[in-house]
């Protein structure tokens, strides 16, 4: 996690915060959708899951539960070897992005960021964390941009990077 990320995430308002955990999961998620097809009750949960992230108005109490079910996805319940690791870490992402939410805990919010950046970096290459790093130091600059766009933009990354 670089510094400048942690500063930033510590020091922005909580919507940002926010916006910023919603666009982690976005970009990331579909790494278990696209693997996990067998599993249609879990894909359901997690687009879901993203889908409320994205609402900045959903109250608190609307992420306890799913952060719940998030935790009984079997990815952590440690039982089994994990396979993909890529869909082990859109559930951690997922999951702290909830929690966040849930709670407003900004180490949840940086539990995130990480668990995005080591996806992506264990999806290929140190460039694709890169890539995630900046994006991240983006979100975080971006102030008043219409939320339609940051989504937007988010799902193209997570599109391009559930396909590699």
């Amino acid at each position: 996690m670089s510094e400048e990320i942690s500063e930033a995430v510590l020091a922005a308002e909580p919507r940002m915060v926010a916006v910023f955990v919603a666009g982690c999961a976005e970009r990331v998620y579909r790494r278990f959708t696209m693997s996990r097809g067998d599993r249609a009750r879990d894909v359901g949960v997690l687009v879901e899951a993203v889908d409320r992230l994205w609402d900045l108005d959903a109250p608190a109490e609307s992420f306890a539960g799913m952060v719940t079910v998030l935790r009984g996805f079997r990815e952590l319940r440690g039982d089994e070897d994990i396979k993909d690791l890529g869909a082990f870490e859109a559930v951690v992402a997922t999951l702290h992005a909830t929690e966040y939410r849930a709670t407003g805990d900004p180490t949840a919010a940086l539990a995130c960021a990480h668990a995005v950046r080591t996806a992506m970096w264990l999806a290929g290459s140190e460039e694709l964390g890169d890539v995630e790093t900046a994006r991240q130091q983006k979100v975080l600059g971006l102030g008043d941009v219409p939320l339609a766009q940051v989504r937007a933009e988010d799902a193209a990354l997570g599109r391009a990077w559930a396909a590699t």
